[in-house]
């Protein structure tokens, strides 16, 4: 690993074994032989592509806000210079052809196709992409989808668990829908491609849904972590509220909340943390809050988001969270909230309420 670089995850975590890069970041950094072509940096968690390559003054495309934070702070913290206009979502138009492409390849496939379309119609007909990953995720379907967008697809040797898919040669494609459509009971959904539970709705949140109890307080709502908006718009669909917030790390699922609720009272909040919200705004906070990063469980992704919620919580406000039973989050919860109940409980997953 590299000794050169102080690089911190963002969001903090406890979790003593996660780094801030692997070895499919070192790879794609050694693998880059010249500083005069343009280059776009995709889904570089941390930063360390980033502050690698900074003197190419790369274009720095990202879902996440964590990730752009990660970048800004890991980059200051280095004493190296990002400018706030080399940032641009999955989402917007790059002002020039990128001539490279460096791409950390996602855990999704959904998400991976998301990147390349936004690669291929932004990347130079010579262009070159550069993706890595760790070997242990190797799936064929990277291989097949690489190949919907590409004539070229060539692998590198692995070194130290990591290797390198070298795209080139872009086929002539039109333009493909972003956005996938569904149903569930009789809502109509859709979500862009790479939004979490691709195309349905999760099992964790199906049971919230069919088991969810309203508070007492519910007229300023806050949906956490908020995917495609499907909490929030069922509980729009069922009570009348004064205000709903949603709001989550994915620039994506921000986007197709907005697509899925167009209701006067609502706001979007596109941010990892809750400093958006002043301390006793809210009534209620619901949330089926991630304890993923990419391949890695990571708990302390929830237990920040918990510790925040109970200061942003009214006098009598309630926490309600769904979650895996094996997650063992009852101890915090006791430790921090009043009252700690479990509304709904089988097999899978819990239901707590929390003021």
């Amino acid at each position: 690993m590299d000794k050169s670089l102080n690089l911190k995850r963002v969001p903090q975590t406890n979790h003593p074994s996660l780094k801030a890069w692997s070895a499919a970041d070192e790879l794609m950094v050694q693998s880059n032989p010249t500083n005069e072509e343009t280059i776009g940096i995709y889904n570089d968690a941390f930063g360390y592509l980033t502050c690698h390559l900074a003197n190419q003054n790369p274009f720095i495309i990202t879902d996440l806000k964590s990730q752009a934070a990660a970048i800004h702070q890991n980059a200051t913290n280095n004493d190296i210079t990002v400018a706030a206009n080399q940032f641009y979502l999955i989402t917007d138009e790059l002002p020039k052809q990128l001539e490279k492409a460096y791409l950390k390849i996602p855990k999704s496939i959904a998400l991976f196709e998301t990147y390349l379309q936004h690669i291929h119609s932004h990347l130079s007909s010579n262009g070159q992409v550069i993706c890595g990953f760790m070997t242990k995720y190797f799936n064929a379907n990277l291989l097949e989808m690489a190949t919907k967008y590409f004539e070229n697809v060539e692998q590198s040797k692995a070194k130290k668990k990591a290797r390198l898919l070298i795209l080139s040669g872009k086929k002539n494609r039109d333009n493909q829908p972003s956005f996938e459509q569904f149903q569930y009971h009789h809502l109509k959904l859709e979500q862009h491609k790479g939004v979490f539970s691709a195309g349905k709705v999760d099992k964790a949140t199906n049971y919230l849904l069919q088991n969810i109890k309203q508070p007492k307080k519910y007229a300023c709502i806050l949906d956490l972590a908020c995917g495609n908006g499907i909490i929030g718009k069922w509980i729009l669909d069922k009570i009348e509220i004064e205000e709903l917030h949603f709001l989550d790390d994915s620039n994506l699922a921000i986007t197709s909340a907005k697509r899925n609720v167009k209701n006067e009272n609502t706001q979007f909040h596109h941010n990892f943390d809750l400093s958006d919200f002043k301390e006793n705004s809210l009534d209620w906070i619901i949330t089926n809050p991630p304890f993923h990063f990419e391949n890695t469980i990571d708990t302390s992704i929830p237990i920040n988001l918990f510790k925040e919620a109970k200061f942003k919580l009214k006098e009598g406000g309630t926490l309600t969270i769904v979650a895996n039973s094996n997650l063992g989050y009852e101890s915090f919860l006791k430790h921090h909230f009043s009252q700690v109940k479990i509304e709904a409980s089988n097999h899978q997953f819990k239901i707590y309420t929390c003021s």
